[in-house]
């Protein structure tokens, strides 16, 4: 078990991944205030800046103290030049059956003034290598929207494999019980570059 005692998680070339703090409030509300953004993800599109603070305080609260990677845990996603905060990365799905048999499920959110420069598939793919590098879970897998196709290339340039498409499971803010484009990554198929930490 490898636990977490520390802000940052790793970083990329161009990315840091670290917890949120409460000062990132105002970048997370930008692009999750954003209904195209949000309109293929599970959660309602917030409002206000209240909703922001109140998950920041929830991940400190319920999240982090757990010192270890699990469900519900997301990370910022913050440029390192600028600081600013352009995503977000975690796990809805955290399972672990035995010694050989575990499985977690990526998502992740980019701000749109930061998409088309490679900053998805990086966050993707520095998570993807950091749970390599610590031995974290055997299989990670991602799934998307089949008219969210742009996802799903994120998921290939990052490393993922298409494994499957499942009819009919899937909800989001627009589509109800739509298919759920699966994609899929294990430790032992993935490059062995590892990320700075």
């Amino acid at each position: 078990m490898v636990y977490i005692d520390m802000v940052k998680l790793f970083e990329t070339d161009r990315l840091i991944v670290r917890n949120f703090e409460a000062g990132d409030a105002k970048d997370l509300f930008e692009y999750v205030s954003d209904a195209e953004v949000t309109k293929f993800l599970t959660f309602p599109t917030y409002k206000n800046i209240k909703q922001a603070h109140e998950r920041i305080q929830f991940l400190h609260d319920k999240i982090y103290t757990k010192k270890e990677i699990g469900k519900d845990h997301d990370f910022a996603v913050a440029e390192k030049n600028s600081k600013k905060i352009i995503g977000s990365i975690g796990f809805s799905r955290w399972e672990k059956y035995g010694k050989d048999t575990s499985i977690a499920e990526l998502g992740y959110i980019i701000n749109p003034k930061y998409c088309g420069k490679g900053y998805a598939s990086e966050m993707v793919r520095g998570m993807l290598e950091y749970i390599g590098k610590n031995k974290l879970i055997k299989r990670v897998e991602a799934k998307h929207d089949p008219d969210n196709p742009a996802s799903g290339k994120v998921m290939l340039k990052a490393g993922m494999k298409y494994c499957r498409t499942d009819f009919g499971t899937m909800t989001n803010n627009i589509n109800e019980n739509t298919d759920a484009v699966v994609y899929y990554w294990c430790k032992r198929k993935f490059s062995s570059k590892k990320p700075k930490s």
